[in-house]
């Protein structure tokens, strides 16, 4: 049985576009943690794909609070208000494009580590305007210079092009 280990760009350090093949340099204890992970998925497993992905967004089951876009419709529906952290930029991906992208990097037998990712950034402002906007929700969108519970690393944008090299892209 192949593994497939679902990884994060957070294990490479602020600002930045990486590869595939750079030394990973977490800055954070998630990252830290990821990468762990993949080290032990390498030492241990002869068969396994390492996919990592910047900030995923999707659909949640009702009730559940994990994803960014339900919570700022929850929010913005309720509340009417949401304040947003609009200086640290990700790249959010959809989660359903991981899936699928996973499912064919499987079909392939692919092997190694692989990126998944966009290509443009947005800080979680931005990315609540696209939603608010989408969903055509009213509300107050209020930005913050950052989010003071969490200290996020900015700027860690994926190289792709050895994925799309094996025929799994992200639209």
């Amino acid at each position: 049985s192949k593994l497939v280990y679902v990884s994060t760009s957070f294990v490479f350090p602020t600002g930045g576009t990486y590869a595939t093949n750079d030394t990973p340099d977490p800055q954070t204890v998630y990252g830290r943690t990821k990468h762990n992970g993949e080290l032990a998925v390498q030492d241990k497993l002869d068969d396994w794909i390492i996919i990592r992905c910047p900030k995923l967004f999707g659909t949640t089951e009702q009730g559940d609070t994990g994803d960014i876009t339900g919570t700022i419709l929850r929010t913005l529906n309720e509340e009417g208000r949401m304040e947003l952290d609009d200086a640290t930029e990700r790249y959010p991906l959809f989660v359903d494009d991981v899936i699928s992208a996973t499912q064919r990097l499987l079909d392939i037998d692919a092997h190694g580590v692989y990126h998944l990712s966009t290509h443009k950034p947005y800080t979680k402002y931005e990315f609540g305007r696209l939603v608010a906007d989408t969903f055509d929700v009213s509300g107050e969108l209020v930005p913050i210079d950052a989010d003071c519970y969490v200290d996020r690393p900015s700027g860690i944008e994926l190289e792709t092009r050895d994925t799309e090299r094996v025929g799994v892209t992200i639209r």
